[in-house]
């Protein structure tokens, strides 16, 4: 019998120079709709960075999680539309190397709170990380919880709290 597949995520990330991505109008309009569409209590406001002197991008959603699967689908729907065209800065179209460079990367959905998204200086882009180690500690310590529970109730026998305790483990 094989193993049963491992659920996974994906996330959206940046690999050319910079950090992060500034969506086209259009993908920033689709987006907006389908979280409306899914929470009619969604304030657009709230992920949306206005130009100004200070920031030069348009539509940077820099509160919602690379892994938000509207993100995703409106990134799927878009393909290479799906980014502003250019920086608004070098304005190459295209070519520009802060643009057109969106990844999509699968990790398993255990570390769905475990992941970073971050700035590689030395290659310029972004990378994914995952704390793994961070997941199996709070892992051991939800574990060690459970035991307290199981040990501390008068209701059970010896032989049950062991075999209660087994099967956390297992």
């Amino acid at each position: 019998m094989s193993e049963p597949e491992e659920e996974t995520i994906e996330i959206l990330y940046n690999q050319g120079l910079g950090m992060k991505f500034c969506l086209s109008e259009e993908a920033y309009e689709r987006f907006v709709e389908l979280k409306v569409q899914n929470d009619p209590e969604y304030k657009p406001d709230k992920h949306y960075i206005p130009k100004s002197k200070y920031n030069r991008h348009y539509r940077q959603l820099e509160y919602v999680p690379r892994h938000d699967k509207i993100l995703l689908q409106v990134y799927r729907e878009f393909g290479k539309n799906f980014e502003q065209k250019s920086d608004p800065i070098c304005n190459k179209g295209e070519d520009c190397l802060w643009c057109q460079n969106i990844i999509v990367e699968t990790i398993p959905a255990k570390l769905k709170d475990y992941y970073y998204v971050r700035y590689d200086a030395e290659n310029g882009g972004e990378q994914v990380e995952t704390n793994f180690s961070g997941y199996r500690l709070n892992k051991i310590d939800n574990i060690i919880d459970k035991i307290r529970n199981i040990t501390i109730d008068v209701n059970l026998s010896d032989t049950q709290k062991i075999s209660n305790i087994k099967s956390l483990i297992n």
